[in-house]
């Protein structure tokens, strides 16, 4: 693992307590020093994951798989970091890919919470994601974008994170007020029908601490969290995993489980018509095909940072998938997921794991148009508020510009297109060819043209077999008399070369989808 660096606290600037960020290098320290100067419950609501936490390591670890092939002799003076979608919001050419994502209750990290972190996005020109659990409310996020250049003057645009609920007329109002309140986009977020058990949360009886609300839904009345303001705000103890838990599904009971591609989208386009609508939590390649055919204006690859399914696959491994799914149709056949489009039919925002900029990197190669951090944001407020957050994003970009030039491309589409990024787990060749009628479709693994074929799948086609079948059977039928083979002998040598010619045949065709 990463060698622990202890980081001296300041003695001036943000406070005492708060870390000094001259001595931060990379986001880990960030996280590290995060650990050390935020209550224990608090640190691990945003650090936790859903049981045993397979995917929440699994979203980070999944970035050592994919390995960048650098090209050279490339002139990388200048390198654009840029990025733009219209159609999701972000008409104006950014000069970062980067976004943040939806995270809840800033506040339990730093006492200006989330107008810190959108102060900092307004400085760098990042879009910020305001969480529909904030503990501050969309109007004063959408006033603190003003003031730092968010808003229609600025280069960046705020979105809104949504979750529906049962009570429909609540969950339009919700919206309403964000357009109101100038949101560019809607995130609908679609991975949470139910909380993940987060087990963390559980041992540590989690609860809101005194003084913080959920200041959008509490505004409207209601309470459709991760946490629970509606009861007292008094810490429970760690012990009491049982009433936590019974919280755990009480916050939860108001959401909508029974949403379906046919009674969402057009509710939602009916709701905010002017609004591009943002699917966040999609994960296979049908999901982001029906999401397509349904009208959204943007599919969001995420499995709620390892907070909702353990087990789920990462959201890395997941993308090259989701951007296949997202452009099937494309001239009327389906993509390939060994081959990435240069321009998606629709934006993919994709988040999960990103730590480094060669992280961001690597997910621009593979497709996706935006990148999204959220526990590095939680992280950078702990340590330093507005400045801490100020001070993930300038290292990611920093690093991604590093390792821009390092790999011999320019854009993130000259990265795409160059095809530098190679994931293990779908093959050892960026450019692998792919069939005549379609490309592969998932779970296909690609076999490498200059591979030499193993001699038994080279030699013995179904004709040469057949003709030796022939001529076997002829040779035993007229040598029978002379031999002493008995019939049962003769009927498993005669017997025998059609099974040899099924395996064969049948052997040949699995070598189109092994890997070697």
């Amino acid at each position: 693992g990463a060698r622990s660096v202890r980081l001296p606290m300041a003695s001036s600037g943000e406070g005492v307590g708060r870390v000094d960020l001259d001595r931060v290098v990379c986001l880990d320290d960030l996280e590290r020093a995060a650990g050390r100067v935020m209550d224990r419950q608090d640190f691990d609501y945003f650090a936790g994951g859903a049981e045993t936490e397979s995917t929440l390591r699994a979203n980070a670890s999944a970035f050592a798989d994919v390995t960048l092939w650098p090209r050279v002799l490339v002139d990388v003076r200048d390198v654009d970091t840029s990025t733009s979608a219209p159609a999701i919001g972000l008409g104006r050419k950014l000069r970062t890919p980067l976004l943040v994502a939806p995270v809840a209750m800033q506040s339990m990290a730093h006492p200006d919470g989330e107008r810190a972190a959108v102060r900092a996005c307004a400085s760098r020109g990042v879009p910020y994601c305001a969480a529909q659990q904030a503990t501050t409310s969309v109007e004063r996020i959408a006033r603190a974008c003003e003031g730092g250049g968010i808003g229609d003057g600025g280069g960046a645009r705020m979105w809104f994170q949504l979750y529906v609920r049962r009570d429909r007329a609540a969950t339009a109002a919700l919206a309403r007020r964000a357009a109101l309140a100038g949101a560019t986009a809607i995130v609908v977020t679609v991975d949470a029908p139910t909380l993940g058990r987060r087990e963390r949360d559980v041992r540590n009886g989690f609860k809101m601490r005194d003084g913080l609300k959920l200041a959008n839904v509490d505004h409207g009345g209601g309470n459709d969290s991760d946490s629970d303001s509606s009861e007292s705000s008094e810490r429970p103890s760690s012990s009491d995993a049982s009433a936590a838990q019974k919280r755990i599904a009480k916050r939860v009971g108001d959401r909508d489980a029974s949403l379906t591609w046919s009674s969402l989208i057009p509710w939602l386009k009916s709701i905010v018509p002017a609004l591009p609508i943002i699917l966040k939590g999609v994960m296979t390649r049908e999901d982001a095909a029906l999401a397509v055919a349904h009208g959204v204006d943007g599919v969001w690859v995420s499995n709620h940072g390892g907070r909702q399914l353990d087990g789920a696959p990462s959201t890395l491994r997941a993308l090259a998938e989701v951007v296949a799914g997202v452009n099937d149709g494309r001239n009327g056949k389906a993509t390939s997921v060994t081959q990435t489009a240069t321009e998606n039919v629709v934006p993919v925002v994709f988040d999960g794991g990103v730590r480094r900029g060669s992280d961001v990197l690597k997910a621009l190669a593979l497709g996706a148009d935006v990148v999204a951090i959220g526990r590095p944001v939680a992280w950078g407020l702990a340590c330093g508020g507005e400045a801490g957050v100020r001070k993930a994003i300038d290292v990611l970009t920093e690093e991604l510009e590093s390792s821009m030039r390092l790999a011999g491309v320019t854009s993130a589409r000259d990265a795409r297109e160059k095809g530098i990024a190679r994931a293990a787990w779908t093959s050892p060749s960026p450019r692998a060819p792919t069939t005549a009628t379609g490309g592969r479709r998932r779970g296909d693994v690609v076999v490498s043209r200059g591979l030499p074929i193993p001699i038994i799948g080279g030699l013995f086609t179904p004709p040469v077999l057949a003709v030796m079948y022939v001529f076997v059977c002829i040779r035993f039928w007229l040598g029978y008399n002379k031999t002493s083979f008995t019939e049962k002998n003769k009927a498993m040598m005669v017997g025998l070369w059609p099974v040899l010619a099924v395996a064969s045949a049948s052997f040949r065709e699995n070598l189109k989808k092994a890997a070697f």
